[in-house]
C-alpha cells in the first residue's frame, strides 16, 4: 500500500487533527493544558490581538504596497545602476527602502514605537509581579488591553493620515 492510498483511508477529521497537531509541534514546541481542554492560551490570545491590526488594515496596506512596487520599479531600476558588467544591488535596495519610507514609513515607525512601549509595560509589570502567578495573569490581561488600545489608536491614525487608500 502506498502512502497516498494509506492517507486516503483516513477520515478528513483525523487528517485535520493530524495537521493541527503537526502545526502545533512545529509552531509552539510545547504541549499545554489549553490544547487538551480546547481553550485558548494567553500566548495565542496575544498573537491574535497583534494580528488583528494586519487584518483590519489589510486592503489599504495592499494598495499602498502595490503603489510602492510601482514607484520602486519606476524610480529604482535606473540605467546607471544596472549593466551587464555590474548591477548595483545595494543602491537599488536603498532606493526601494527610501521609497517605502516616504510612502508609509511614518506609520510603521509609530506602530513599532507603540508596540515596543506595550512590551516594556508588560516586562515591567512581570518584573514587579515577582513570579506570583495571579499578578502575572493580571499583567497579561493588561497587555492584551494595551494591544487593543494600540490597535484602535493605530487604525484611527492610519485612517486620518492615509484616508485616500481606504
Amino acid at each position: 500500500m502506498s502512502a497516498q492510498e494509506s492517507t486516503s483511508a483516513l477520515s478528513p477529521e483525523l487528517l485535520d487533527a493530524m495537521r493541527e497537531n503537526d502545526y502545533r509541534l512545529k509552531e509552539d514546541q510545547t504541549d499545554t493544558v489549553y490544547q487538551d481542554a480546547n481553550l485558548t492560551s494567553p500566548q495565542d490570545i496575544v498573537k491574535g490581538k497583534l494580528e488583528e491590526l494586519d487584518h483590519e488594515l489589510s486592503e489599504p496596506l495592499k494598495r499602498i504596497h502595490s503603489i510602492w512596487l510601482a514607484r520602486s520599479a519606476k524610480n529604482c531600476y535606473q540605467e546607471k545602476h544596472i549593466s551587464d558588467d555590474f548591477t548595483n544591488l545595494e543602491q537599488i535596495k536603498l532606493c526601494k527602502e527610501k521609497t517605502k519610507d516616504n510612502l508609509i514609513g511614518s506609520f510603521y515607525a509609530e506602530a513599532h514605537r507603540r508596540r515596543t512601549a506595550d512590551g516594556y509595560t508588560l516586562n515591567n509589570c512581570l518584573l514587579d509581579a515577582k513570579n506570583q502567578v495571579e499578578k502575572m495573569a493580571v499583567c497579561i490581561q493588561s497587555y492584551v488591553t494595551d494591544i487593543e488600545k494600540t490597535n484602535a489608536g493605530l487604525v484611527a491614525d492610519f485612517k486620518e493620515q492615509y484616508s485616500k487608500y481606504i
